[in-house]
């Protein structure tokens, strides 16, 4: 690993890490680096130093609209995209069970997708 890495590329790593079946690709541009993910050639998101783009329909995003958060937040919040849209996505960072276990959490679908009106339960 690079002694330094752009935050962009860290969460582009940690979506690597988090989407096994996918393949995430990369390639330079000038100083700075784009980064795909794939799946079955599919392209599903695109990450570089300005921001990030989904191709499945969820809201894009730019690293200046971040006001808090870490890399690893970031990351795991773009996984929970693709685990609203039923792909096996799996935490980046926190592995399953005790301190020692190597396996990785699965991130859950959101069951409460759409907050019901006020007034209705």
């Amino acid at each position: 690993m690079p002694e330094y890495m752009p935050s962009y590329a860290q969460v582009a790593n940690l979506i690597g890490d988090g989407f096994p079946d996918a393949e995430l690709r990369i390639q330079a541009l000038g100083d700075n680096a784009e980064f795909t993910l794939y799946l079955n050639d599919e392209l599903l998101l695109t990450i570089n130093n300005i921001g990030w783009t989904f191709t499945t329909g969820d809201r894009d995003g730019k690293w200046s609209e971040i006001k808090e958060g870490s890399v690893e937040s970031v990351a795991r919040h773009i996984l929970s995209k693709f685990a609203d849209r039923d792909f096996k996505v799996y935490d980046p960072v926190r592995p399953r069970g005790s301190v020692g276990a190597w396996e990785k959490r699965v991130i859950k679908k959101r069951t409460k997708l759409i907050r019901p009106k006020k007034g209705e339960k």
